[in-house]
């Protein structure tokens, strides 16, 4: 039974021995170091002067008009070439962009074609009414 004693006796002074080792954080606190874990702070030193302060704010965004116009275009057509910067001041019937010409060109060229075969239709309807007045047939009026 003694030798049971001193085994536990000789077990509590590790424990006391290996608790004091790991949590002794006062020693570390009272010798100026940091602790077990502890990690530095940076400060910055500044020295005081007397003055006013002022209260900024630094913000980051895009400013919007509170007016906002829609284009439009007479003709559709793909843009290429614009002629105003974003924020330039603009007056009412200025050109701000120029419209590709392809489309333009076509839409003319089916014009062309339509006048043309109207001046046949016509030419031809004419012919009719000359040959229908020598055949001697009544006209339409």
């Amino acid at each position: 039974m003694k030798s049971l004693f001193g085994i536990g006796l000789v077990l509590a002074a590790c424990f006391l021995a290996l608790w004091l080792l790991l949590f002794r954080g006062g020693d570390a606190e009272a010798s100026g170091g940091p602790g077990f874990g502890a990690m530095p702070v940076p400060v910055t030193l500044a020295a005081v002067e007397t003055g006013s302060v002022e209260e900024t704010v630094e913000l980051v965004g895009d400013v919007v008009s509170a007016r906002h116009s829609e284009l439009g275009f007479r003709r559709a057509g793909q843009v290429v070439e614009v002629l105003v910067e974003l924020g330039d001041p603009v007056q009412r019937g200025q050109l701000m962009a120029r419209l590709e010409e392809s489309v333009l060109l076509e839409q003319q060229a089916a014009a062309h074609a339509a006048l043309a075969l109207a001046r046949e239709a016509a030419a031809f309807a004419e012919r009719e009414a000359r040959r229908a007045e020598e055949v001697g047939a009544p006209r339409r009026r």
